[in-house]
């Protein structure tokens, strides 16, 4: 097996980590580059271990495998080590007739492998011209033919299942093409019916998908979100009417707070809805903001001090307490929840409670028809998990709010009016469509759209 790194900068805590397909190399992924990520690229496959000392010093990781990568990251990848798991147009079943490339043709591919052949697979690869001339200078341009039959005969000998591997694994997200001339769809969507799937996404496109727009599609760039939040500022009260329920409903869940002085934590303010309702209540002495982008001052508390970036970033590095951490309609946007419950149990005062708010896997689910969502929500069962391993006492509840619009546009101009819209997804040229058709579509059926939230305390 190699690796190589293609992004590697020193402080970066969050790796991307991509299981390449057969017969290509890192140079297919060099155009992948996430601020604060490091890059990791896994091919040629031989049969031994992942160097699992690559890993070290990452809190983060997210595994994208493709192709004979999914069955590859699942048999030498320790994946308790991973963060969250997307697999594109795989299998863990990599030669077989109803689950993964059918035995005959699989066989016949490694038996007659030449430079012409693999031209050929390259193109069904492709699935056009147009998109062969462009990848063709990012693959092997001498392959050694040998060496890529023997690794072929390497997977032919692996028949698994995500349960026979180390460990649990929780795929997060399955990209299946229904246009793939590698991995039949029906096998794919057979074989993952099987598995612990969270999301399967069915695309209009061939068996290479540009996994710069996949990733693009699964980390959420904050730059972005951060933009589309401070557009959004001044229209945002008046257009959340269900981010205002959901802070309603988790101030309801605080219990009254006899502790003087308060010491608060909110992560995510915004405008301040939900600022402004809990000073209310508690009356803090002081408050610790910490946003993407520079926020109106509140004036809630005698003192007020104001952070600027990555929330998670900065609960894990400071080395402040806080009687309360709070956050309404916020922490769905990070990378990693349970490093950040750890975080926060860390930096909360004895007898400190941490309350927040988030979202499900239906939430927002007419844009999820439309195309893939930057976030992959965890499920209530899963929060709930990740929560009760780090406190002892946690008290949850879930909220459903479907808000009527007269039209679609109504529904999609709430949509950016509230920054939700344009920061839920960061890649708008994402060529392998989803074939429900489009929001605009989706909504003028039914200008509907679905809010569930998942609310906790934990202490």
């Amino acid at each position: 097996m190699k690796t190589e790194f293609t992004v590697k900068r020193e402080g970066n805590t969050r790796l991307i980590l991509i299981f390449a397909g057969w017969g290509s190399d890192a140079n297919l992924y060099k155009n992948i580059e996430v601020p604060g990520w490091d890059t990791l690229v896994s091919f040629d496959y031989d049969g031994k271990p992942f160097p699992e000392e690559l890993l070290a010093g990452y809190t983060t990781i997210y595994l994208f495998a493709w192709s004979l990568g999914v069955a590859a990251s699942v048999t030498f990848l320790d994946n308790s080590v991973i963060t969250k798991r997307i697999a594109i147009n795989g299998t863990t079943n990599p030669v077989s007739d109803n689950y993964g490339i059918p035995v005959a043709i699989f066989n016949g591919t490694e038996q007659t492998l030449n430079e012409r052949n693999l031209n050929k697979f390259r193109l069904r690869m492709a699935g056009s011209k147009a998109i062969f001339d462009s990848i063709t200078p990012l693959l092997p341009i001498n392959p050694d033919i040998e060496e890529l039959k023997r690794q072929l005969r390497l997977f032919g000998t692996l028949s698994l299942s995500t349960s026979s591997a180390k460990g649990k694994i929780q795929w997060d997200r399955v990209y299946i093409s229904d246009n793939d001339m590698i991995f039949p769809s029906d096998n794919q969507s057979a074989a993952w019916d099987r598995e612990n799937v969270a999301e399967t996404i069915h695309l209009d496109s061939p068996h290479y998908i540009d996994l710069k727009q996949i990733i693009s599609g699964s980390i959420p760039n904050l730059q972005k979100v951060a933009g589309s939040f401070s557009k959004a500022d001044e229209s945002y009260e008046s257009h959340a009417s269900a981010q205002f329920k959901i802070a309603e409903k988790l101030l309801q869940m605080i219990p009254q707070q006899t502790r003087q002085p308060l010491r608060i934590l909110e992560i995510g303010p915004g405008s301040g809805s939900f600022t402004r309702l809990y000073a209310e209540k508690f009356h803090p002495e002081s408050i610790t903001y910490v946003d993407l982008y520079p926020i109106r001052r509140h004036n809630l508390a005698p003192i007020e001090i104001y952070h600027v970036g990555d929330a998670e970033e900065f609960i894990a590095s400071t080395d402040e307490k806080w009687d309360l951490i709070l956050s309404a309609s916020t922490i769905q946007w990070f990378v990693n929840l349970p490093v950040f419950f750890r975080n926060a149990r860390r930096c909360l005062t004895e007898g400190g409670m941490l309350c927040c708010s988030t979202f499900l896997p239906d939430n927002l689910k007419e844009l999820r028809a439309a195309r893939p969502s930057t976030l992959l929500y965890p499920s209530a069962a899963e929060l709930s998990a990740m929560i009760g391993e780090v406190f002892d006492e946690v008290t949850s509840d879930t909220l459903a709010i479907d808000i009527e619009f007269k039209n679609a546009r109504e529904a999609l101009e709430h949509l950016k009016s509230t920054g939700v819209g344009s920061a839920h997804n960061n890649e708008r040229s994402f060529s392998g469509r989803q074939k429900n058709g489009s929001a605009l579509t989706i909504l003028s059926e039914n200008p509907t759209l679905h809010y569930s939230a998942f609310l906790f305390t934990a202490r």
